[in-house]
C-alpha cells in the first residue's frame, strides 16, 4: 500500500480475508451516506481508525527521474522501490510540471522501464524486454 492506495499489495489468504472484511464493512456502513466510495477510500478510513490495521511500506514511487528530467532515472531512488505507480494524479502533476508530454500510460511505462534498464545496470529479464508501446496497449 502507498498508505491507503492499493498500488502494490501482498498478504496471505488470512490477511486478504481480514482486510476484505474490513473494507466491505466500511463500504456497507459509509458507502450509502456518500456519493462515491471505493476500496481506496475504505482503506483510508481503516487507516485513520487504526494505523496498525495493516503494514505499509512506502516502496512504490512515481516517476523516479533525476531533477525532474524526463528519461534521466535516479537509480538510487529506483533501487529502493518495488514498483512504479503511474496514477492519474501523478500523470496530471507530471504534465502540469512539464515533465511528460503524454498521458499514454503504456508508453510512459515502456519508456521508464527502458531508461531504468539502460541506466541502472539491471539484469532483470522477462518476456516483455523487447515489447514496444503498441504491444503494451494490446496486452492490457
Amino acid at each position: 500500500f502507498e498508505r491507503h492506495v492499493p498500488s502494490l499489495v501482498s498478504g496471505n489468504a488470512e490477511e486478504w480475508e481480514r482486510i476484505t472484511a474490513h473494507v466491505m464493512d466500511l463500504a456497507a456502513n459509509k458507502g450509502p451516506q456518500v456519493e462515491f466510495y471505493s476500496d481506496m477510500l475504505a482503506l483510508f478510513d481503516l487507516y485513520e481508525n487504526d494505523d496498525g490495521a495493516y503494514i505499509q511500506y512506502l516502496q512504490v514511487t512515481a516517476f523516479p527521474y533525476k531533477d525532474n528530467q524526463y528519461g534521466q532515472v535516479d537509480c538510487d531512488v529506483a533501487k529502493d522501490n518495488h514498483a512504479v505507480h503511474l496514477s492519474n494524479s501523478v500523470i496530471t502533476r507530471a504534465m502540469n510540471d512539464g515533465l511528460i508530454q503524454t498521458r499514454d500510460r503504456p508508453v510512459l511505462a515502456y519508456e521508464l522501464i527502458q531508461s531504468w534498464r539502460n541506466q541502472c545496470n539491471t539484469n532483470n529479464s522477462n518476456d516483455n524486454n523487447n515489447m514496444d508501446p503498441s504491444q503494451a496497449n494490446e496486452r492490457r
